[in-house]
């Protein structure tokens, strides 16, 4: 459907006015723009990116390619980015664990070496198991924790991550001692969990979504501000007692020092998406809300994100070794 509906817009583009993306006073791009997905072939991550580059690709009439850089909790992807001139012909799609990486010190980068190109959408953390087991609320996962103490594992996209930070804020919360599991992606989380090589999972948590509408997932909690819109059905921390309130951000970021211009015009042509049909039937689709931010915003949102979390980051830095 989204192949179809990005060809009916191509179409009505060469009909059109220039090119929608481009800002006014540059001809950027000339050639190939590359997005580099700090997580694995499938995940959340991964597919928004690809969405991306397929409607990016009919505005700006360049090829937009997509390159899977899992590993490090986005430090291999951010050092990729760094090695390439700062042109605004590579970009990354990036989480909030991006904060988290900054902050932790595992990376020689700062939020001065990136441009925060713009902050897209969203959404929850969500923790889930599988059906087939034992937990049907988060007090029967508590229960367990606090009876075998260091035991049972919870399972999420990378090491330093904001979803070891939910994890983190959780067990805090519950008093439990449980064992954090990285893996490269929520789509490995996902398929660990139904394996039953963890005891559960805590991702994005449109990661379990099909697998919660299938009836072999279940979410113990979002954390989300009830009702979480996406998931109305499902429980959150709060109504646990816990007070867990998490939201995986995404966002575009390039190389510091990329021209003004160039910025603008990636500016123009992802606005031009996000105000289409098109990407409402996407955040629809992949649950997501938005959370939108301007390059002025979001540069200064991530400095803020990165000198906040930087204790909490080097405590999972240290949980991971």
């Amino acid at each position: 459907m989204f192949k179809a509906l990005a060809a009916l817009t191509f179409a009505g583009l060469l009909l059109g006015a220039p090119c929608a993306g481009r800002a006014a006073g540059t001809d950027f791009p000339t050639r190939a723009i590359t997005i580099l997905a700090p997580f694995g072939a499938g995940s959340t991550v991964d597919v928004e990116a690809r969405f991306l580059a397929e409607q990016l690709r009919a505005r700006l009439h360049q090829p937009v390619v997509v390159v899977d850089v899992p590993g490090g909790s986005g430090g291999v992807a951010l050092d990729q980015l760094e090695a390439q001139p700062a042109d605004g012909y590579t970009l990354m799609l990036c989480t909030r664990t991006i904060s988290f990486l900054l902050a932790s010190g595992e990376v020689k980068w700062t939020p001065a070496d990136l441009v925060g190109v713009m902050r897209l959408n969203g959404e929850a953390a969500g923790f889930y198991v599988p059906t087939a087991g034992p937990y049907h609320t988060l007090a029967d996962f508590v229960k367990a924790a606090k009876a075998n103490p260091g035991k049972l594992a919870i399972g999420g996209p990378e090491a330093v991550s904001i979803n070891h930070q939910v994890e983190i804020e959780f067990a805090d919360a519950a008093g439990i001692n449980v064992h954090w599991v990285p893996f490269a992606s929520g789509t490995e989380v996902t398929a660990a969990a139904l394996g039953g090589h963890i005891d559960g999972g805590i991702a994005a948590a449109s990661n379990a979504l099909a697998q919660v509408q299938a009836g072999t997932m279940r979410f113990l909690a979002v954390a989300a501000k009830p009702p979480y819109q996406p998931y109305p059905a499902a429980p959150t921390f709060a109504q646990g007692k816990y007070p867990v309130v998490e939201y995986v951000w995404r966002g575009i970021l390039a190389k510091a020092g990329t021209p003004p211009d160039t910025v603008a015009a990636i500016v123009a042509a992802v606005n031009a998406v996000r105000a289409s049909p098109e990407w409402a039937d996407f955040r629809t689709h992949e649950a997501q809300v938005d959370l939108y931010m301007n390059t002025r915003d979001f540069q200064a949102y991530l400095t803020k994100e990165v000198a906040s979390t930087a204790q909490l980051a080097k405590r999972m830095a240290e949980e991971s070794k």
